[in-house]
């Protein structure tokens, strides 16, 4: 059988994750699955569900949502239908339950990380992408928001799977999931050990040897997903845009005790940091030594970050 694209049976569909697309979000992701597209967003609140509330641990938690035209044809909102369906609830379980097996509980003690998936265009594999997606956005949030870099445990993917005409095929997309044989999402960690399998057979059941081999091209492709999201010009390129973020957040606003090409005494603006090279941001030191600690903060966070990246890559 021929695939869209000419795509093998065991290749993935072009991979993109785009960070931090929102600038109000701790961290934000924008992911691509070939036409496939979810905005990942995580934000840190300093709560727990009212069940963890004598707990030692923080919380992570999914959601996920369908845009109305995400689809060939327009869907009504499910707030206006006033009840989420039984598909987006199962999907947002799946999703909580999978980054939590990203982070440490235990080092996010007394917060809650929401991730929320919107799907603006889909085309197969929505679910998969949301977690793949939300674990970079939750990495984001940590390290941008959260002082404990501990709470990072795992990198976490996810990918479908399915049996059509016989043959096992990877990343399927609508079309090919909509007349699948067997039907089956994988997610893993970046140990490539299993989370969840969620394996339905639609039409005729599937032997033990075509488990195997889906979960063997699964383990593959999601390898391949883990070093996307660990692929260190990207890694840098994240870790740096955060850094500078929470950097503008200090120094906007604030008087300038000392810095190159700031007047001190001078009040910051934005358009004040866009006419300095980026590097400079961290030199600059301002009459709020809470702040100058933040600062001389961030800029050994960074430094050990890159040192770390260095050595893992």
């Amino acid at each position: 059988m021929k695939r869209n694209q000419d795509r093998s049976n065991n290749q993935l569909r072009d991979i993109t994750i785009e960070p931090n697309i929102n600038i109000h979000a701790e961290g934000s992701v924008l992911i691509s699955f070939g036409n496939t597209k979810v905005i990942c967003n995580a934000s840190i609140e300093n709560n727990v569900p009212r069940w963890m509330k004598n707990s030692d641990e923080g919380w992570v938690t999914g959601e996920y949502g369908m845009l109305p035209r995400s689809t060939n044809e327009r869907m009504s909102r499910e707030a206006a239908r006033g009840k989420q369906s039984g598909r987006t609830q199962e999907i947002q379980r799946l999703i909580g339950r999978s980054l939590r097996q990203a982070v440490n509980l235990k080092y996010l003690k007394g917060k809650t990380i929401n991730v929320d998936c919107d799907v603006i265009q889909a085309d197969g594999g929505t679910r998969t992408a949301s977690i793949t997606g939300g674990c970079v956005a939750l990495f984001l949030a940590i390290k941008n928001h959260h002082d404990d870099q501990r709470a990072i445990k795992s990198f976490v993917a996810a990918v479908s799977m399915g049996i059509k005409e016989n043959k096992v095929l990877l990343d399927l997309d609508y079309d090919e999931d909509s007349t699948a044989e067997t039907d089956l999402n994988l997610v893993m960690n970046e140990n490539l050990e299993v989370i969840e399998i969620q394996g339905t057979a639609e039409k005729n059941p599937f032997t033990i040897e075509q488990l195997d081999q889906m979960i063997s091209i699964g383990s593959s492709a999601i390898n391949q997903l883990i070093k996307i999201q660990k692929d260190i010009d990207d890694e840098l390129k994240i870790l740096e845009q955060a850094a500078l973020s929470r950097l503008e957040s200090i120094l906007v606003g604030k008087k300038v005790a000392s810095g190159k090409g700031l007047k001190k005494g001078s009040t910051i603006k934005i358009s004040d940091l866009e006419e300095i090279p980026n590097d400079d941001w961290f030199k600059v030191r301002l009459d709020n030594e809470n702040a100058n600690k933040q600062i001389e903060n961030i800029a050994k966070s960074l430094k050990e970050y890159k040192e770390d990246l260095d050595v893992a890559f």
